[in-house]
């Protein structure tokens, strides 16, 4: 059997959560193997080659042939090229990539077949996701044959991959390219999908050296990466789990000693995904690249400062009872699972006395900003100070500030507060300095006609994901989950605006009725919402749309379901339901929180 050869980065893509349960079949025909796959990424993987144009088929037979020729596993254009002219098979491009749920319709024209799909993505040639909108889901494609050495054959394929769910299924893993923050003090993962295969690695790193995937007019993170830098022959990975990187280009030799760290820091994190790689030895024009102060065999933990998640040591859930700040004492069991909880008051707190608030949030660093019970003014204070302390008022210039409907702070990771003021004609997003003297607007022209409900950033700060009402004429629309990016200034710290605000898109059933939304990870959502007209109830979701999935089942008792807040640090995941009771989950098991109403759930940062 001939190893078919890989499909060039194009093919490089995506599956969702609708591509699991596909009930789109590999075809009945044709060679099937069993091949081992990563450990960690998947039991088994199926290897299919699917067969040739058979003499003497019919326009549709070689049509449906072609179609089903796409779903070779590894993915490779040399079994579908065998059922084109051969011209046509010289100027296909199949860097674009459609996938389609469960099967499809033929109806043959003479010397053309029309096909029709039911497409619930579209892929980039970087390997992006794009979940479909419902609207434009069905697709027709027309295809022309001529006879070429007496045979039917296809002239104008579509410059596209159409593969089934069931394929993406059985070969494509989410994976992410890192890069990082305008601030360069961590790491931004974004979003990609591959297929297994001895090239998985260069792949990854292939991509950190194309740079990141961004849309037009959108603020690029930052990379490392010299221009002209390539890599030199493919990634090795020894027997030992070490994948070895050699790069050459002519900017790599000038860049200085943090210049080396970080960008060994993006390809490191990058290409340790692949699994069974746990180091990483990286050469330049042949020679091992000395970091000061790092080992020579590089893994995750030797840039632990930039991971994208990193919080305190102590990850600890801080609500409301009775206008009065209080935490979450947990109780963990040896493997580290919450198996308890307690409310305890803040007795060396300022913000342990009533402070007439609705809302706050904690930063990292254990600064208080709050949000006064009428939702026109904010406190700033120490979540710890001495004794007699009282919280002072935000202001602006000197002058107390005043909004009309003030939302959560969000506490950014340069120190910084993020605050919508949700007013008559829309919302507009501010940024409250870290000493509390200075409130100044930023650019946030699409939260215009939008009653933002609620502000999450993600936990490298530089994305954010908000529930969001459109304001109509007769009132508030339905409520929808917005995601976008901060856009900094040019010293990589301070916000100045938001940018590439857009609603998420989902594979499969759309998610609607959307309560609450909260981190899970860098590029992971956790979503109180409703799917296919189902009770409001939690769901996971990736930021590009893929792997909608109902990650926990609520007990009957809990009720209705209001917020969610989840702990990236510690994974530890809360829901406050519409009595104001706040649960827990532990191993499935979910357990209530003390025994008063909680308010304004919140981790530090």
């Amino acid at each position: 059997m001939t190893r078919p050869r890989l499909v060039r980065a194009g093919l490089a893509v995506a599956i969702a959560a609708g591509l699991l349960a596909a009930c789109a079949q590999i075809p009945d025909s044709g060679s099937v193997n069993q091949a081992g796959g990563p450990e960690s990424d998947q039991q088994e993987q199926v290897e299919f080659e699917p067969p040739g144009p058979a003499p003497g088929a019919s326009p549709t037979e070689i049509v449906t042939g072609f179609i089903d020729a796409m779903q070779a596993i590894p993915p490779t254009t040399e079994f579908a090229e065998q059922f084109m002219t051969k011209e046509a098979a010289t100027d296909w491009d199949p860097s674009r990539v459609v996938v389609y749920q469960g099967g499809y319709r033929t109806q043959p024209d003479g010397s053309a077949v029309y096909v029709n799909f039911n497409q619930e993505a579209a892929l980039s040639s970087r390997g992006v996701y794009s979940a479909v909108l419902p609207s434009e889901r069905t697709v027709t494609t027309r295809y022309l044959l001529r006879q070429e050495d007496g045979e039917w054959r296809i002239t104008n394929p579509i410059n596209a991959f159409y593969i089934n769910a069931d394929t993406f299924a059985r070969s494509y893993l989410p994976y992410s390219l890192y890069f990082l923050a305008p601030s360069t003090e961590a790491l931004v993962p974004y979003p990609i999908y591959l297929p297994n295969g001895d090239q998985l690695a260069t792949s990854l790193v292939q991509g950190v050296l194309d740079g990141p995937p961004t849309l037009m007019g959108q603020q690029k993170p930052v990379t490392m990466v010299p221009p002209g830098t390539d890599v030199d022959l493919s990634v090795s990975v020894t027997p030992e789990g070490i994948a070895e990187i050699r790069l050459d280009g002519p900017g790599l030799v000038d860049l200085t000693d943090v210049q080396r760290e970080l960008l060994s820091a993006q390809l490191v994190w990058t290409v340790t995904q692949v699994s069974g790689v746990n180091g990483v030895r990286i050469f330049v024009d042949g020679v091992r690249w000395e970091i000061p102060g790092k080992p020579s065999v590089l893994d995750v933990g030797s840039f632990a400062n930039l991971d994208p998640t990193e919080r305190p040591e102590s990850d600890t859930l801080y609500a409301l009872e009775d206008g009065r700040l209080v935490y979450i004492e947990t109780k963990l069991s040896d493997s580290g699972l919450i198996v308890g909880t307690k409310v305890e008051p803040m007795d060396r707190s300022q913000w342990g006395q009533p402070q007439g608030i609705r809302s706050f949030d904690v930063s990292l660093g254990l600064d208080v900003l709050a949000v006064s019970s009428s939702g026109t003014t904010m406190q700033i204070g120490k979540l710890y100070s001495t004794k007699g302390q009282v919280p002072d008022l935000v202001s602006n210039g000197g002058t107390a500030f005043f909004g009309t409907d003030l939302s959560q702070p969000v506490a950014t990771r340069s120190k910084e507060w993020l605050v919508v003021d949700r007013r008559s004609g829309g919302s507009q997003l501010l940024a409250v300095s870290d000493d509390g003297k200075s409130v100044r607007p930023l650019a946030s022209a699409p939260f215009r006609g939008q009653r933002i409900q609620s502000l999450a950033l993600s936990p490298d700060g530089t994305r954010f994901a908000a529930i969001a009402q459109p304001i109509g004429r007769t009132g508030l629309g339905s409520p929808r989950l917005l995601l976008g990016q901060i856009r900094f200034a040019d010293n990589g710290v301070s916000a100045v605006g938001v940018e590439g605000v857009h609603p998420l898109i989902t594979t499969g059933d759309a998610l609607r009725q959307v309560r609450s939304v909260s981190w899970i990870d860098a590029t992971t959502l956790g979503v109180l919402g409703s799917v296919d007209r189902a009770a409001v109830a939690p769901y996971t979701v990736r930021i590009d749309g893929s792997n909608l999935l109902p990650e926990w089942i609520l007990p009957v008792e809990l009720g209705a379901p209001e917020t969610l807040v989840s702990s990236v640090s510690e994974g530890g995941v809360y829901v406050r339901n519409a009595r104001g009771r706040l649960w827990f989950e532990a191993d499935g098991e979910w357990k209530p929180v003390g025994s008063r109403p909680l308010s304004s759930p919140t981790f530090p940062g």
